[in-house]
């Protein structure tokens, strides 16, 4: 007996390489959780009458000032005169317009005010500075504390804010 082959339905074989496009194709990535709902254009950005926009600084000991010169005999840190710092000369310039919200924390790296960034960015803020680079690494959790700094800009923009 011989086998007679049947002709393939040229749909069928469009339908088949389509599957097959398909299936090489990479997943979608999850979807990104939001930080905070609404965009800086759906709210209003007015502030309430007589109130001056908040300035929200965050950072370490320079964010504060700190002029650490040398380490002591008992492992303490000697420290200078202060450095006036980009965000302290930024607030004592922006005094008439802005309430500076001070979120320095000499030491720290930025992971708490990122965790918290909606508590630690007030509404009404309209520019930040977020300068921890001297704290970062000392955890070895690089990825954690870039999320967190992004976390800072993500609010930052919600409120509507520069930084």
């Amino acid at each position: 007996l011989t086998s007679i082959a049947s002709p393939t339905p040229p749909n069928l074989l469009a339908m088949l390489s389509f599957a097959a496009a398909l299936s090489s194709l990479a997943p979608p990535p999850p979807p990104r959780l939001p930080l905070e709902g609404g965009t800086p254009s759906c709210q209003s950005l007015d502030l309430p009458p007589k109130s001056k926009a908040v300035f929200s600084v965050f950072g370490g000991s320079n964010t504060q000032g700190a002029n650490a010169v040398s380490l002591n005999a008992r492992g303490g840190t000697n420290y200078g005169r202060a450095n006036p710092s980009f965000a302290r000369l930024l607030a004592d310039r922006l005094r008439d317009t802005h309430l500076a919200k001070w979120n320095a924390d000499g030491g720290s790296g930025p992971l708490l005010a990122g965790t918290c960034a909606s508590l630690f960015i007030p509404p009404d803020t309209r520019l930040g500075t977020i300068e921890y680079l001297p704290n970062l690494g000392y955890i070895h959790e690089d990825q954690a504390e870039v999320g967190s700094i992004k976390a800072m800009l993500h609010m930052l923009h919600a409120r509507g804010a520069f930084a």
